[in-house]
């Protein structure tokens, strides 16, 4: 259980990483 809850987390976290960076540079190629 606890795995599983701290392998969540951290995938979320990636995630938000990965948005937070990926975003402003598909826009900016975009814009």
């Amino acid at each position: 259980m606890t795995i599983a809850l701290s392998l969540a987390t951290f995938m979320q976290v990636l995630d938000s990483t990965i948005a937070n960076v990926a975003i402003p540079t598909i826009a900016g190629n975009l814009g």
